[in-house]
């Protein structure tokens, strides 16, 4: 026999041998509940040659999942990120958009939440929805940084004032503040 089926770690190893081929140009190899460590202390790679796909494909409910520990990051399309975020998405594909939500439901497209709680929602007709701005008929504005903000709610004798932050006042004078042609 070629492995000890006793055995609890087989090595593959002979002098400077870099490669183990397995099987033939199609097939199939089945693992049975592995755990599978790779890199023996550096980076490793799983790579195709030839133009070739790789595909990850769990079967049945099963999920594809990617993750690392505290200090790690899931680097798409990137070899490394200069910045510390969990997800780097990175896009160099002609002019395309760096990520392409398509959800073919009637569900959200996209969800933001911070310790479970909601903060944005893209709905799936393209409405906006952010739990930062919940004053009913208060109006949205910019700041000179970008920001978005939004002002307090006015009444029906209110009259809508300019400036660095809008606001609603008590409109001075009586009558109307138009003039009736």
């Amino acid at each position: 026999d070629l492995i000890d089926t006793t055995a609890t770690t087989v090595n593959f190893a002979r002098g400077t041998t870099s490669s183990l081929t397995i099987g033939a140009t199609s097939g199939i190899l089945n693992l049975q509940h592995p755990t599978i460590n790779v890199g023996g202390g550096g980076a490793a790679t799983i790579g195709t040659v030839s133009n070739d796909d790789l595909s990850l494909t769990p079967q049945g409910s099963g999920n594809l999942i990617l993750s690392g520990d505290f200090d790690t990051q899931v680097l798409i399309g990137a070899t490394g990120a200069t910045t510390e975020f969990p997800l780097f998405v990175n896009n160099s594909i002609g002019s395309n958009a760096t990520l392409a939500v398509n959800n073919i439901n009637g569900a959200d497209l996209l969800t933001a939440s911070a310790s479970g709680i909601t903060k944005f929602t893209v709905g799936n007709s393209g409405s906006l929805t952010s739990q930062a701005y919940t004053n009913a008929g208060g109006v949205l504005y910019t700041s000179s940084t970008g920001l978005i903000g939004q002002t307090a709610v006015g009444t029906v004798n209110d009259c809508l004032v300019g400036g660095a932050i809008p606001s609603f006042v008590s409109c001075t004078g009586t009558g109307s503040n138009w003039n009736v042609l």
